[in-house]
């Protein structure tokens, strides 16, 4: 259902209430036909908004990176949290989705202090590979520090046992500096990811 409501959100021409509307006709009248959904709307043209991201993808997406972790326990290769040391402390299998109302800049709009050249032409700083959704309260702990800086803020809370964004701890696992080929890779991923989860492609290879 959930994959159906995805492309619902990627087609101009149906909404989420148009949709549930006609599943639930289809229920009663026990008529076993398929809803059609024709996606018009290009995924990453809805990603890089910055903090006008819709939270459904970021929700989303962290589900898929759960579900990636959790596959290991039944013999399936993980292919997005392999090669890298997962930092101290995040205890992934005990993760749950919680509700967020932040957009958290990895590498931040504002620096308060230099944290070194960005080009946007190569890497936007809204782009959904320099994006995650916390909470009000880390997002102002993080306030407009450097990625080093964020980092230490954000052990300290895996150290209190919560883990508020799978995508987050993916970052700072995976990458010991924050720059735009790293945040180019990240989008890649992520965007590999959500797109296969549309495709209803269980396994994904990484695109280099």
């Amino acid at each position: 259902m959930d994959k159906d409501f995805a492309k619902v959100r990627l087609d101009k021409n149906k909404g989420i209430i148009d949709f549930v509307n006609e599943k639930l006709k289809n229920i009663f009248s026990k008529n076993e036909e398929q809803i059609e959904i024709n996606p018009t709307i290009d995924l990453e043209e809805v990603l890089n908004k910055g903090t006008s991201t819709p939270h459904y993808w970021f929700y989303k997406l962290d589900y898929l990176l759960w579900k990636d972790y959790k596959g290991n326990e039944n013999k399936v290769e993980r292919i997005y949290w392999s090669g890298f040391k997962i930092l101290e402390n995040a205890k992934i299998e005990n993760f749950k989705l919680s509700r967020l109302n932040s957009i958290e800049h990895i590498f931040p709009q504002n620096p308060e202090v230099f944290c070194g050249e960005w080009d946007e032409e190569k890497c936007s700083k809204d782009s959904f590979g320099n994006l995650a959704l916390i909470s009000n309260h880390l997002n102002s702990t993080f306030s407009n520090q450097c990625f080093e800086n964020k980092k230490r803020d954000l052990e300290k809370q895996l150290s209190r046992g919560t883990i508020e964004s799978l995508k987050l701890l993916l970052v700072y696992s995976k990458y010991d500096k924050w720059n735009e080929d790293n945040c180019k890779e990240h989008y890649n991923e992520m965007i590999n990811l959500l797109k296969n989860s549309l495709n209803n492609k269980k396994t994904a290879t990484i695109e280099q």
